[in-house]
């Protein structure tokens, strides 16, 4: 069972800093703000249990400047 997430984020094809934020495991959704528009950013996601971190599950989201809410 995990006990928190670790989810990173940053600039894709950059060497720029990952910010970080840890969340609790109940946590199941997460809003990233001040992202600039029609940016490729890479995110990454990791588990922990009380055994230690898990494997990092990584993702390239494009943000979009005119997108409506689903």
């Amino acid at each position: 069972m995990f006990t928190e997430y670790q989810i990173s984020w940053r600039v894709a094809y950059t060497n720029n800093t990952f910010m970080n934020r840890t969340v609790g495991a109940n946590e199941r959704r997460q809003t990233v703000t001040g992202l600039d528009p029609q940016l490729y950013y890479e995110f990454k996601v990791t588990g922990r249990t009380q055994k230690g971190w898990g494997e990092t599950a990584t993702v390239e989201v494009y943000t979009m400047s005119n997108r409506s809410e689903s």
